[in-house]
């Protein structure tokens, strides 16, 4: 709930100095959450994890850990509208696509993976599941995706102004 809590503050509240938040957010979080972790544990946890391990299990840190990423997160999106935070890299044309085809990468993407990760049944060894799983998640939930919204979503969204048009709009 926190995360839609945080969200609805942003419509209320100013973050003050977003871009320094977030500078500062993005260099302490990793390093409060592998301090976190080593004192929990005695291990730092897996680099990739940056050390918010998947459901953060070790030392109570799911209590604050979501909540912290959550904060995070507003501030990123806090940074992007107000401050105008990474709007080249925002503007980009293959974002932009990949934003149309967003909903389609969601639905397809688990069903994909699932499907590719059983390579491994053909004796193909687990140093090269990963990465060709993913290599071919990716093509496969990529082309699913575009054929389904050329295909499916923009002939209804093209059905919009026709059946509920824009008032003043002609």
């Amino acid at each position: 709930l926190d995360a839609f809590a945080f969200g609805a503050l942003l419509t209320v509240f100013r973050i003050p100095k977003p871009k320094l938040q977030l500078a500062l957010l993005t260099i302490l979080l990793p390093a409060v959450a592998f301090l976190w972790q080593f004192v929990s544990s005695g291990n730092m946890g897996s680099l990739q994890s940056l050390g918010f391990a998947f459901l953060m299990p070790v030392g109570y840190q799911f209590v604050w850990g979501y909540s912290a990423l959550n904060y995070y997160f507003a501030v990123v999106v806090f940074a992007v509208v107000s401050e105008g935070a990474f709007t080249n890299f925002l503007n980009n044309k293959i974002l932009g696509y990949l934003g149309k085809i967003s909903y389609g990468l969601y639905v397809y993407h688990n069903g994909v993976l699932w499907f590719t990760y059983r390579l491994r049944d053909f004796g193909i060894g687990e140093e090269y599941i990963k990465p060709a799983s993913a290599l071919i998640t990716f093509l496969v939930t990529l082309l699913l995706a575009s054929l389904t919204y050329h295909l499916v979503e923009k002939p209804f969204l093209n059905l919009k102004d026709r059946f509920f048009p824009t008032p003043g709009k002609n």
